[in-house]
């Protein structure tokens, strides 16, 4: 914003005040949904909400609208979005194997470090005096988050034989296996 559209960068501080805002709207909403809707379906609308918010913020810099609004305010639905997801995201990485959940967050969070410091070169090596690299890259991330949450419940699909519902909420044994294994954590943290 302050190389490509020449302003100053209060202005950005101010603009990415209501970007952190959404993903906190997100956020709240995870809470609130994801054991009715499920882990699986909650990434999937949550990258798909982050892809059509860039898909806008495309149209709107092709059709030649250069303004901060063209790319904050879609980026706010990405933002929520992404406040969708990424809890979600953290929290099926971590509940696949209970005994390893510590590892498992950290190397979920040494992933997401990882690539966010690669995107940041990435763009800063591309930069050419226009929007473009910048959300191309944007564009690039959504798709590949699609296709990691995509592929492997397309895969789980198929090896079930076709069977959907591989996203649904906790319900019957899967709710009191979870809650077997909150109880043991429990134990385990009076205990120690």
């Amino acid at each position: 914003m302050v190389d490509v559209m020449g302003r100053p960068a209060t202005e950005f501080g101010l603009y990415f005040i209501p970007i952190a805002a959404c993903y906190m709207l997100g956020n709240f909403a995870a809470a609130r949904l994801s054991q009715r809707v499920g882990l699986d379906r909650m990434i999937v609308v949550g990258t798909l909400l982050a892809l059509a918010a860039i898909a806008i913020i495309v149209a709107l810099f092709l059709a030649g609208y250069w303004e901060p609004w063209a790319l904050f305010g879609p980026f706010g639905i990405a933002s929520i979005g992404n406040g969708l997801s990424m809890p979600n995201a953290q929290a099926g990485a971590v509940s696949v194997d209970p005994t390893v959940a510590g590892t498992a967050s950290g190397l979920s969070t040494s992933v997401q470090l990882t690539m966010a410091a690669l995107a940041a070169q990435a763009i800063g090596t591309m930069t050419n005096g226009t929007p473009y690299p910048m959300v191309g890259l944007m564009g690039g991330c959504a798709v590949a988050a699609l296709a990691a949450i995509s592929v492997p419940l397309w895969l789980h699909r198929r090896a079930a034989g076709g069977v959907a519902g591989t996203s649904a909420p906790l319900t019957g044994a899967g709710r009191s296996q979870f809650a077997a294994w909150e109880s043991e954590s429990r134990r385990d943290v009076v205990s120690s």
